[in-house]
């Protein structure tokens, strides 16, 4: 139905020009954005008017054409469509899920010469929009499940925590604190720092994302590795810092003798159900850590830098190192460790009296009891737990009892790592270890009723990607040698050979007939080591009008004449040359 839309000419010839001189993909977004902003017509329209611009229509014709609305496609033609699509994109992935694929130019060509799809029905631009349509493009194969919002329900649910390093003060040989200043972001620190052996100090932070109750415990180590120059996070101090926050710490002792506890009324302790931390951490790369939790039933999540779930402990480093750090003076550690432990827990302990953090989480533990762990649980915790293999129904058997774990046929006949834990109303839990995912086992077997049988449900992508692999099979029975290669030339198509000037080295030899004047000229020349614009334009002129003649008269030139000619300019020459002597 014609929507009666006129387009201005020059907006018209400029878009051709904006996308004539789009130099990527880029650009010709900017300029198709352009274009609608500038008209208010719809992206599909936009590329209706393209495709007549690359078909070289008149400018004037695409500006005064009424645009008309694009027809519905069928249910017959979208089922084609998407048949068409599915089956170029299993020839798009032949190599594998996980390889490299072909070009989708490359594909359309294979497709057609296979007679997968109609030739000219799809261009590049139209295949990869209907491939990011049907969410079997290469960001979708690469996808993962969608990630569900953390939150934090109760006391002890998500700890959050991260590692940084103290600013201005660091660690000497001799284990004394002392400060040095250097720059920010100076690409030399760790040399200066090795020059001056000097140990960076870090600090460990960790925030209970239900409370918004933060601790803080300095940490400076020397290199473990053998060939490490450089200290940093590892898991030791981050297995320390774990129980520092997961112990009691009611019965701590002051790490300054002239001062109280600073956390001795702090009630922060306990299992956390999730322990949330940086992918690339000592947390998050250490087995030893990821082992020790899972056996105590704690799940490791961890997050890319800068990911915005992790910008509430981020956000808290950032507050305490504005407004405590600062505080910290030199003369007043003594050069002592201990002092700044000392204030640094002063500090988290005021701040968390003064926002209300320890009173939410004592009133929070009312109604969900925390689960006190000892120094003997973290020890129990390191050793390997009990290993099942998981059966064909996805179950795993633990005392004559099955427990339901996945429904990924990719883990059937495959051994796992299972954990046990208890829930906070003294229940036995069992988890396993899948794809360094934390999975919880349901007790009891999945069972349909056989009126009512039921499978486990797919997404539409999912359903996608099987049947590629369905059809990448008869794509692949289907393609031969011939499919692969260029297309053909046409040999029926024959050319004029190349335009070409022979080449002619001078010889003292002198030939017995010369058949052209410019051969002849250009021995004489060439005897001579003369260039023609040597020779005054008359004498030039003149020996080749005799040359000429001879030609015109004999059919050739004979060689004495042209020996004849030489010797006179060599002559000529030569007497001009003495008299520019004398």
């Amino acid at each position: 139905m014609p929507k009666g839309k006129i387009f201005d000419e020059q907006i018209i010839i400029e878009f051709a020009n904006k996308l004539n001189n789009a130099a990527n993909k880029k650009e010709k977004g900017k300029a198709i954005e352009w274009f609608i902003e500038m008209t208010g017509i719809s992206k599909s329209s936009v590329h209706r008017v393209i495709k007549k611009i690359q078909k070289n229509e008149p400018l004037m014709n695409i500006a005064n054409a009424k645009q008309t609305r694009k027809r519905r496609k069928s249910d017959l033609e979208l089922a084609q469509e998407k048949k068409d699509v599915l089956a170029l994109a299993a020839l798009k992935s032949i190599q594998g899920a996980d390889k490299k694929k072909i070009p989708t130019t490359r594909v359309i060509k294979i497709g057609e010469k296979m007679g997968l799809v109609e030739k000219g029905k799809y261009t590049r631009s139209t295949l990869d929009r209907k491939f990011e349509e049907h969410k079997v493009n290469d960001r979708h194969m690469r996808n993962s499940t969608v990630a569900r919002r953390l939150s934090a329900r109760y006391p002890g649910h998500v700890l959050a925590i991260d590692f940084t390093p103290l600013d201005r003060y660091y660690l000497t040989i001799d284990h004394k604190i002392k400060p040095y200043y250097i720059k920010d972001g100076d690409k030399h620190l760790d040399d200066i720092l090795r020059r001056e052996r000097l140990t960076k100090i870090w600090l460990g932070f960790a925030v209970d994302m239900f409370s918004k109750a933060l601790l803080v415990m300095p940490y400076a180590s020397l290199p473990k590795g053998e060939n490490s120059k450089n200290s940093g996070e590892n898991a030791e101090d981050t297995l320390s810092f774990l129980k520092f926050c997961c112990l009691p710490k009611s019965n701590t002792i002051s790490p300054v003798d002239d001062y109280p506890p600073p956390l001795l009324d702090c009630p922060i302790e306990g299992q956390p159900t999730i322990l949330y931390t940086d992918k690339g951490s000592a947390t998050g790369k250490s087995k030893l850590i990821n082992n020790i939790c899972n056996n105590l039933g704690i799940k490791v999540v961890t997050h890319a830098s800068g990911n915005p779930r992790a910008k509430l402990v981020e956000s808290y480093i950032s507050s305490f190192k504005r407004s405590c750090e600062v505080l910290a003076l030199p003369e007043h550690f003594k050069g002592d460790i201990n002092y700044l432990i000392h204030f640094c827990q002063s500090w988290a302990n005021s701040q968390n009296i003064d926002n209300g953090a320890y009173d939410k989480w004592r009133e929070g533990v009312k109604d969900k009891p925390i689960i006190r762990l000892t120094e003997q649980n973290f020890k129990d915790a390191a050793v390997t737990k009990i290993e099942r293999v998981i059966n064909a129904w996805g179950c795993i058997s633990i005392d004559n009892k099955e427990f339901f774990v996945t429904e990924d046929e990719q883990w059937t006949k495959k051994k796992v790592q299972v954990y046990r834990s208890y829930s906070r109303d003294a229940k036995t839990e069992y988890k396993v270890m899948l794809d360094k995912k934390i999975v919880p086992c349901i007790e009891a077997l999945p069972a349909d009723d056989f009126e009512n049988i039921k499978s486990y449900k797919k997404s539409e992508g999912q359903k996608n990607r099987e049947e590629i692999k369905v059809l990448r099979g008869d794509v692949r029975r289907k393609l031969i040698y011939d499919d692969m290669l260029p297309e053909p030339i046409n040999t029926k198509i024959r050319h004029l050979p190349n335009k070409f000037i022979t080449k002619e080295v001078h010889t003292p030899l002198i030939s017995d007939k010369f058949v052209s004047v410019n051969s002849a000229m250009g021995w004489i020349l060439t005897q001579n080591k003369l260039f023609l614009d040597d020779m005054p334009e008359h004498e030039a002129d003149g020996l080749k009008t005799m040359l000429q003649m001879e030609l015109d008269t004999t059919g050739h030139i004979e060689g004495n004449t042209v020996i004849k000619y030489s010797n006179i300019l060599a002559t000529k020459y030569r007497k001009e040359n003495r008299k520019n002597v004398n």
